[in-house]
């Protein structure tokens, strides 16, 4: 299926959203003419906006369905019925490295994880593992860039943006077997 493109005719300058119910709780996805530029979770609809008046000029004008496909790619992709959310990214104000560690860590294959370490391999900066965890801390698009895939080399689940309790939710969602220290958690 190609990307999400019903909002592509629109001035460049205009920021859309919704918001939705997912399997880890209330999402929200935000998108330019470019692409999708920032999802929110964990917050209501009033904080999620708060918090991206933090981050872009643009007011957000809500575009229910004009994201509608946008919205079906994320659900599809956390119910694994898509590898990979195929939308299209707005990446456009981050710095060259961290889109290298984005753009890795969004190769890494559903019910698989990759270590600091081996995001930091593959872009090519080893021994910047630490670099790629802080890329990583700034991931503007959790899920969609699957940065709760990418783990400790010592086999900690390491941090995510939405929590640990986030991070056991979409990596149990994916199958993947967690550490025994880590306990399988419900999302609430």
């Amino acid at each position: 299926m190609p990307p999400a493109t019903a909002h592509i005719l629109q001035p460049d300058n205009t920021l859309w959203w919704t918001s939705f119910e997912s399997p880890i709780g209330r999402l929200h996805a935000f998108t330019t003419a470019r692409g999708l530029c920032r999802i929110l979770f964990r917050c209501s609809d009033a904080q999620a906006l708060e918090r991206l008046h933090q981050h872009a000029t643009p007011t957000p004008e809500r575009n229910d369905t004009g994201l509608h496909l946008t919205r079906l790619a994320i659900l599809e992709f956390l119910a694994g019925q898509r590898a990979r959310a195929n939308v299209r990214l707005d990446l456009g104000n981050m710095r060259s490295c961290q889109q290298r560690v984005l753009e890795a860590t969004r190769d890494i294959q559903r019910g698989s994880t990759a270590t600091y370490g081996d995001i930091a391999q593959r872009i090519g900066l080893p021994g910047a593992a630490q670099a790629v965890g802080q890329a990583l801390g700034h991931n503007p698009l959790p899920i969609v860039i699957p940065c709760h895939r990418v783990v400790a080399a010592q086999g900690d689940l390491g941090g995510f943006t939405g929590g640990r309790p986030a991070k056991i939710a979409l990596l149990t969602l994916e199958g993947v077997p967690l550490p025994q220290s880590q306990p399988t958690l419900d999302f609430e």
